[in-house]
């Protein structure tokens, strides 16, 4: 009877001390996820779908890390923010992602106007200085524990070392205790200016965009995010990932990016050429099961693909057959983790449809 009663009174007390591990305190910051052994999981989630999606609908419990975009600069180092960025409905989005257990970073640049004057910006030294010192306040003020640099894309020699230095000058002001990560492109074309050696010891993390390989630019429709290459590819996620290897970026510090969306042309098969291209959501991409569009599977690519019955369009993309063959790449070659481009962009019917299979994918 005695060992009867110990043995219960050990159930309620290990209850409760995994209970209180797993508390979730704005003040305390207690970020657990104890399932997961240090493995990233980082979901972005942009400004503009914050109206729709307010931080209360955000599937935490299948994330670790928040990155809030996009804050970027002016050529003189101010720091632009979207009007409603840090409070959607009254809410603040950190308070709300830390109650959850999620550490959260501010974004600051982006693709097209948001990374406009990064060049200029970085060139000049006064605007540098004023840029850092608005940084840090903003991220001190508004609870951010971090941030991710996001400047599409250095495109010189001298983009390459003013970004070492604006590095330089942000851990310096921000110390060891908050996080930097750099994102770049998972292409040498757009990263051949980044110096790793130099810009490591200012990173928590490199973010790479393993996806974006074909779109609108190109010249032949391609997939988004090819696992492998193959013929008229402009490159690949293992290339890239290859490229960044070389260059030096460790895998302890290499976050591997899965693309929420899909690229679409008006080309009967891959390879052709096209004259319009547009980026779908994942969520839009389910719905064209039913508008005529049938799916398959490009062996060489590793990946799936949407081909029209009665039409010219193909529209490639990433589902959970692919995202989980790149997340057993990830965890064979021991990276960080795993990073997402949007989560909102999954929603079906008021649910993530991805996030959850990704989570419990990076789980195991």
């Amino acid at each position: 009877m005695k060992l009867y009663i110990f043995i219960i009174l050990t159930i309620i007390f290990t209850g409760c001390a995994k209970a209180s591990k797993t508390s979730k305190n704005s003040k305390t910051k207690v970020f657990n996820k104890v399932t997961m052994d240090n493995f990233i999981v980082q979901g972005y989630y942009p400004y503009w779908a914050q109206k729709k999606y307010p931080p209360e609908t955000i599937a935490f419990n299948y994330l670790t890390h928040l990155s809030h975009a996009f804050v970027y600069p002016d050529s003189k180092g101010n720091l632009i923010v979207p009007k409603n960025f840090i409070n959607s409905n009254n809410t603040s989005v950190s308070e709300i992602a830390h109650k959850n257990g999620c550490k959260v970073l501010v974004c600051i640049g982006g693709g097209g106007k948001f990374s406009d004057h990064f060049r200029e910006m970085a060139g000049n030294q006064v605007a540098v200085d004023n840029f850092v010192n608005k940084v840090s306040n903003f991220i001190l003020k508004n609870d951010y524990d971090g941030l991710e640099l996001d400047w599409e894309f250095p495109k010189s020699e001298s983009d390459g070392r003013n970004l070492t230095s604006l590095l330089r000058k942000l851990r310096n002001s921000l110390g060891k205790k908050f996080t930097i990560n750099l994102v770049v492109n998972g292409t040498q074309y757009l990263g051949k200016w980044i110096d790793v050696k130099s810009v490591s010891e200012y990173l928590d993390y490199f973010v790479i965009m393993t996806y974006d390989y074909h779109g609108s630019w190109s010249e032949f429709s391609g997939h988004n995010a090819p696992f492998y290459p193959y013929p008229r590819s402009d490159s690949s996620v293992k290339e890239g990932i290859a490229f960044w290897r070389d260059k030096g970026v460790e895998p302890s510090k290499l976050i591997f990016g899965l693309p929420f969306f899909g690229c679409s042309f008006d080309s009967f098969s891959i390879g052709r050429k096209f004259s319009k291209s547009k980026h779908l959501h994942y969520k839009k991409v389910q719905t064209l099961f039913e508008k005529g569009f049938v799916k398959m599977w490009d062996e060489m690519a590793d990946v799936p693909y949407l081909k029209q019955k009665n039409g010219p369009w193909i529209i490639s993309y990433d589902d959970a057959k692919s995202l989980k063959k790149k997340i057993g790449y990830v965890k064979k070659n021991k990276f960080a983790g795993v990073m997402i481009w949007e989560i909102t962009s999954d929603i079906v019917n008021g649910t993530n449809a991805l996030l959850p299979e990704v989570f419990e994918e990076c789980k195991r």
